[in-house]
């Protein structure tokens, strides 16, 4: 055989094959919905009906010949309802909560009608699990959605980033020292028994300020420092001041050579909806000597 009619033969098959392949029926389970369609390249028809789901309470039946999706629009499913394969036709007449399934049914576009399913289930907490969605989920999403998907992405893009609760704690002490005796205390002051160094507690929570409770080794701990009852503020400076040496420790440290004396207080931070914040705050007290000249 001459090789053109071979080549025109094998093309000839070839072209059989695919039609053949493109016209062969597939069904879709609409599984939201309640109901089954069968597509056979020129028609999609519905071939089962739930009993009790949103296909039947509207009314759907089988041999119904769906002509149009209206909604949700998708933008893989602009083309005639025909042309769509398995995957893509059976994501076009999936509803979302927001956006009903509106279909054009009938034997022709002269006869045809509106008919709308709503999902009957439950609406999922999360609207887009795994957000935000790869550009391929994203595909599959109604233009309504996408846009809200947008929306929120641009959302998380721009948003501050929430506050964590903090403390800081902060002072400058220093007690001048002559002859191993205690002079004078800038930053506090001093009694004839205790030095106190002047202290602000810089407290900062994401929303309401509940309260701030400091602990440890010197007089007066715990103490707990509270924002006014009827104040919504979420930070406060607390200034106050703490007998945290004796004046007998500082005359040791002097006569040790020591240049300062150190403690640390532990601080617990309650902020409104947040675990509570322990913290390790240290205190020093620095031992200045004037010059000899």
């Amino acid at each position: 055989m001459p090789a053109a009619p071979l080549l025109l033969s094998a093309a000839t098959s070839l072209f059989a094959t695919t039609w053949l392949l493109a016209a062969a029926p597939f069904s879709v389970a609409v599984e939201p919905s309640g109901f089954t369609v069968q597509s056979d390249g020129k028609a999609v028809t519905i071939t089962q009906v739930v009993p009790g789901k949103p296909a039947d309470q509207a009314k759907l039946t089988p041999g119904m010949r769906i002509l149009r999706i209206e909604s949700p629009e998708r933008t893989f499913a602009r083309g005639p309802i025909e042309q769509l394969g398995q995957t893509d036709l059976h994501d076009a007449l999936i509803a979302t909560w927001d956006e009903p399934l509106l279909l054009f049914v009938g034997n022709t576009r002269e006869d045809g009608r509106y008919i709308g399913l709503k999902r009957d289930e439950p609406r999922p907490d999360e609207e887009f699990p795994g957000f935000p969605l790869p550009p391929e989920k994203r595909a599959r999403l109604s233009l309504l959605q996408q846009q809200r998907h947008e929306a929120r992405r641009l959302r998380e893009l721009h948003r501050t980033p929430r506050e964590k609760p903090g403390l800081e704690l902060r002072h400058q002490s220093e007690a001048w020292v002559k002859g191993g005796q205690l002079r004078s205390v800038d930053g506090g002051g001093f009694t004839g028994l205790w030095i106190h160094p002047e202290l602000t507690l810089d407290a900062r929570c994401p929303d309401r300020l509940e309260k701030v409770v400091l602990n440890g080794p010197g007089k007066g701990l715990p103490r707990t420092f509270q924002p006014a009852t009827d104040s919504a503020s979420t930070g406060q400076d607390f200034t106050f001041d703490l007998p945290l040496w004796s004046v007998r420790d500082l005359t040791r440290a002097c006569a040790s050579g020591k240049s300062s004396l150190a403690v640390t207080l532990r601080a617990e931070l309650s902020c409104k909806d947040e675990p509570v914040l322990q913290q390790s705050l240290p205190v020093k007290l620095s031992l200045l000597r004037p010059r000899i000249s």
